[in-house]
């Protein structure tokens, strides 16, 4: 049986730097309660709403070497939720790649995301990577003050404008959550979970490893 969460969608920012394939996973519940549309079209819309605020947002963090390819979802509603991708909107088609120019930090630096979230006991933050990064954002183990500043600008920025909360304007809302497993069959793979709303979106002072997953 496959890994269920009510309300939540499972989006896959893909990209690649220098051919190396780099996926940001984010999770959103989208709610779809009184709406006069079908679940898979605010499903669909919340992709684009995605593609657009990564590229405004989260680029702007990025090194030029890296290349966004598409966004692409698996909606983990139901066991028959649908799974899809996106590479264009009005106001971006992909791939794409950011403007900043200079020095990349090898591959296995990045800066470290975290997904607040107020939880009980035994559920932890959410976490998210990013990289390429350019040279100038970190100062050994650190990122500097003024760039951490713009990081984190950037971050609230993405989560507040990826967050649909207004349901006069629009025909679902939805927020960035923060998925927790319950439940695993006897293989050890995930059955059930539930989710938490993160409520923010904070990169952190020491850069972090993507090979060991560890901070510094």
């Amino acid at each position: 049986m496959p890994l269920t969460i009510p309300g939540v969608v499972r989006y896959a920012m893909n990209g690649t730097s220098l051919g190396r394939a780099i996926v940001n996973v984010l999770d959103y519940k989208v709610d779809t309660t009184g709406s006069s549309g079908p679940r898979d079209t605010a499903v669909f819309d919340m992709a684009g709403i995605l593609l657009n605020q990564w590229v405004a947002d989260i680029m702007l963090s990025m090194s030029s070497i890296y290349v966004f390819n598409s966004v692409s979802w698996v909606d983990l509603n139901s066991a028959g939720g649908t799974t899809g991708a996106r590479i264009s909107t009005a106001s971006n088609s992909l791939p794409k790649s950011p403007l900043a120019s200079g020095e990349t930090l090898p591959g296995s630096v990045t800066i470290l995301h975290t997904k607040q979230t107020i939880s009980g006991r035994g559920k932890r933050n959410g976490r998210m990577y990013l990289s390429p990064v350019l040279e100038q954002s970190s100062s050994g183990n650190s990122v500097p003050a003024a760039s951490l500043d713009v990081f984190k600008t950037r971050a609230t920025a993405f989560l507040n404008n990826t967050n649909q909360t207004n349901p006069v304007t629009q025909d679902y809302t939805s927020r960035m959550v923060v998925a927790h497993i319950l439940s695993r069959d006897l293989q050890g793979n995930p059955l059930t979970g539930d989710s938490t709303d993160v409520t923010a979106f904070v990169p952190q002072a020491l850069v972090a490893s993507q090979r060991r997953r560890v901070r510094g």
